[in-house]
C-alpha cells in the first residue's frame, strides 16, 4: 500500500460511502463514481511505481446520449478527468500513477478525494449548462465552486519558474498571472516561433486568471500544437489520444483531456484544477506535467509537416 492510498483509507474510514473490494463508490440517481486502487508492479522500475489510482464515473445507460464530437467539445472545459464513450455510454475518468516514495502524497490524496465527490455532479452540471444561459447560471450556482481567490498566487513565483525552465534550455516567459513555455517538436525546429515562424513548437500555458465557467477559479494548463489534424479526423484524434494516455502505466497525472476547441479545428490539451487557495509549487508542477505530455506526443506521434495524424494514433 502506498502512502497515498493509506491517506485515502484513513480519510474515508467511517464515512457514509460504499466500500468496494479495491476502493470506494459515490452514487447519485444519474450514475456512480468509483475510486479504484490498482496495484502495479513493473520489473526494473527505478521510480518504484506501485499503484494506479483512478476515479471513474459511469452514467446510467441512456442518461446522456452524446456523439464523439460533443464529447470532444465538452472536454475543452474538462475538470476532474476526461469524458469518453464506452459502447455509446458516457463515462468520465482520471487516473494518477503512484510511486513508493511519493513526495506529494497529501496533495495527490486531496485531488483524488475531491474528485470522488465532485466528478459526477460536475459533469452533470457541465452537460446541463449547455442547454441555455438560464441552465448555465443555475448549475453554476448549484455547484458552488469559489469564484474568487482566497489566497492568489504571488506573481514573483511565475518569474522564478520561468527562469528555471530557461536554465533547462527552453524558451519560457512569465506574466503576473501565469507561465508560458515553448517546446520544439522536431530536431530542425528553432526553440521558438519568434525566432523562426516556420518552427514546429508546442505552446504550453499555465495560468490563474481564467476562471472556469462552472468550476470557478483555479489553475488552467493547456498545450496548443502548431499543426492541427484535418477537420474530418480531429475529433477521432482527440478522443484516441485520451484513450492512449489512459493505457499508460508510468505517466503524469491524467486530470484533463485532449479536446477540440476554436471553430472545431484546434487540437488542444486542457486541464483545469479548481481551487481558491494557491500553492507555491502548483504552477511549476503542472507545467512539468504539460512538458512530459508534450515530449510523449513528440516521441510517439508527431510527424514533421503533418503533426498528429489519425494514422499515427491508430498504429
Amino acid at each position: 500500500m502506498s502512502s497515498v492510498s493509506d491517506l485515502i483509507h484513513k480519510e474515508l474510514q467511517g464515512q457514509d460511502i460504499v466500500v468496494l473490494p479495491n476502493g470506494y463508490r459515490f452514487a447519485l440517481s444519474e450514475g456512480h463514481t468509483d475510486l479504484t486502487i490498482s496495484p502495479v508492479q513493473i520489473e526494473d522500475d527505478e521510480w518504484g511505481l506501485c499503484e494506479i489510482i483512478s476515479v471513474r464515473t459511469v452514467f446510467k445507460e441512456g442518461t446522456y446520449q452524446l456523439n464523439p464530437a460533443q464529447v470532444a467539445h465538452l472536454n475543452g472545459r474538462s475538470a476532474f478527468g476526461s469524458l469518453y464513450l464506452n459502447d455509446g455510454n458516457l463515462e468520465c475518468k482520471q487516473s494518477i500513477s503512484i510511486y513508493k516514495e511519493e513526495p506529494a502524497s497529501r496533495w495527490y490524496a486531496l485531488i483524488i478525494l475531491t474528485s470522488l465527490g465532485s466528478q459526477l455532479p460536475f459533469v452533470i452540471g457541465q452537460i446541463r449548462s449547455e442547454a441555455s444561459d438560464e441552465s448555465f447560471r443555475e448549475n453554476r450556482a448549484n455547484l458552488e465552486f469559489p469564484r474568487q481567490w482566497q489566497t492568489p498566487p504571488s506573481p514573483e513565483l511565475f518569474d522564478v519558474a520561468a527562469e528555471h525552465f530557461q536554465q533547462m534550455g527552453l524558451v519560457s516567459t512569465s506574466t503576473s498571472s501565469g507561465l508560458v513555455l515553448e517546446v520544439p517538436l522536431t530536431e530542425e525546429s528553432a526553440p521558438s516561433r519568434m525566432m523562426d515562424s516556420s518552427s514546429e513548437t508546442a505552446l504550453l500555458h499555465v495560468s490563474v486568471d481564467t476562471p472556469h465557467p462552472i468550476a470557478g477559479v483555479g489553475y488552467l494548463s493547456t498545450i496548443a500544437l502548431p499543426i492541427d489534424p484535418a477537420d474530418d479526423v480531429i475529433v477521432d484524434v482527440a478522443n484516441k489520444l485520451n484513450e492512449l494516455e489512459d493505457e499508460q502505466l508510468d505517466f503524469v497525472p491524467r486530470l484533463g483531456s485532449w479536446c477540440v476547441r476554436g471553430m472545431g479545428n484546434q487540437l488542444v490539451y486542457a486541464m483545469f484544477w479548481p481551487t481558491s487557495t494557491s500553492d507555491e509549487n502548483m504552477h511549476s508542477i503542472m507545467m512539468n506535467w504539460m512538458l512530459h505530455r508534450t515530449v510523449w506526443i513528440r516521441e510517439n506521434f508527431w510527424e514533421s509537416g503533418k503533426g498528429v495524424t489519425i494514422e499515427g494514433v491508430n498504429r
